[in-house]
């Protein structure tokens, strides 16, 4: 899932920059804390059960879900500075990046759903812009998640499955590229409702599936 994880973000992430969506500074600051974040939790992640690490998913993406409806019913963006700088703490970015990190490696990806919000709603960033900035983020923990597994012995006795990883990518690219093509017509509002709502149904199946199923 990693693997997946970070080559749709990587392709896409680099699309979004082209285009100048891409918010650097962040990238580097959530990125760098990201990637401690996910070496730290690679030991404990190949030893999480899947019922754990689905129930982790559940709690985190509707925590996200919530953040972005509550959000898409305020009152707009929250004023940045000159240099595009919230009123966020300097400390907070780091720990929020590092918790992030430790959620991809121990969700497999799941974690980087945080980053959405964590941009909009606390940073003050535009959808297209933390959308893109976040793609980024989630490229450089999935590649430091999936090292550290690779390092704590999580790839072996065949746990890395080349031909599904480059199927399930190329689909998810392919959807990325409609995504991309669809934000740029819709308003600021309606695509965190989007999002909350995807959130919420894709852990209601991954739920169902785990539990159910």
């Amino acid at each position: 899932a990693l693997a997946v994880t970070g080559l749709i973000a990587v392709v896409s992430g680099l699309v979004a920059a082209s285009r100048g969506r891409v918010d650097w500074r962040r990238v580097l600051t959530y990125g760098a804390a990201g990637s401690v974040g996910a070496q730290a939790a690679a030991p404990v992640a190949v030893r999480t059960p899947t019922s754990v690490q689905t129930g982790l998913f559940a709690a985190v993406a509707l925590y996200a879900a919530l953040r972005m409806w509550s959000a898409s019913n305020g009152p707009g963006e929250p004023p940045q500075g000159a240099d595009g700088a919230s009123g966020t703490p300097a400390w907070k970015p780091l720990v929020i990046g590092f918790a992030i990190g430790v959620l991809t490696s121990l969700l497999g990806g799941g974690g980087g759903f945080l980053l959405i919000p964590a941009l909009a709603v606390l940073e003050g960033l535009p959808m297209t812009r933390a959308v893109a900035t976040s793609l980024m983020v989630i490229a450089i923990t999935a590649a430091a998640g999936v090292v550290g597994l690779w390092m704590n012995g999580g790839l072996d006795e065949g746990g890395f499955h080349g031909r599904a990883v480059a199927i399930v990518a190329g689909c998810g690219l392919a959807g990325s590229a409609v995504g991309s093509a669809i934000q740029r017509h819709v308003p600021q509002a309606a695509l965190r409702r989007v999002f909350a709502v995807l959130l919420v149904l894709v852990t209601g199946g991954m739920v169902a599936r785990q539990f159910l199923g």
